[in-house]
């Protein structure tokens, strides 16, 4: 959020709001222990979608800046990925350059 010029006091206020999370799962009809929440966002907070969306754009804005990565698209463009809600497909022409991708 620093990167997009955002001030230090809103990225206070989101780090504070995720800060110490938990949850519990449902298995088998029995409830789990809580345990911390490290990384995500909180499912059902309205930032939660924006919050996703700036990490994304960043990782993927990264991949390109430092890869070669993706197929041709267009006149002078790469396709590297396709995105939708909390999915996204990594476009590489093949195995070496998707580490590539993977290690940035």
């Amino acid at each position: 959020m620093r990167h997009y010029g955002m001030s230090e006091k809103f990225v206070s206020v989101v780090m504070n709001m995720h800060e110490g999370t938990s949850c519990k799962m449902m298995v088998d009809g029995c409830l789990s222990d809580p345990f911390e929440v490290k990384s995500g966002v909180i499912q059902g907070v309205i930032l939660s979608p924006l919050l996703f969306v700036l990490v994304v754009g960043y990782v993927m804005r990264s991949v390109k800046r430092e890869t070669d990565a993706g197929m041709p698209w267009g006149e002078n463009g790469k396709l590297l990925d396709l995105d939708y809600t909390d999915d996204i497909v990594l476009i590489c022409e093949g195995p070496e350059k998707m580490q590539r991708v993977l290690d940035v």
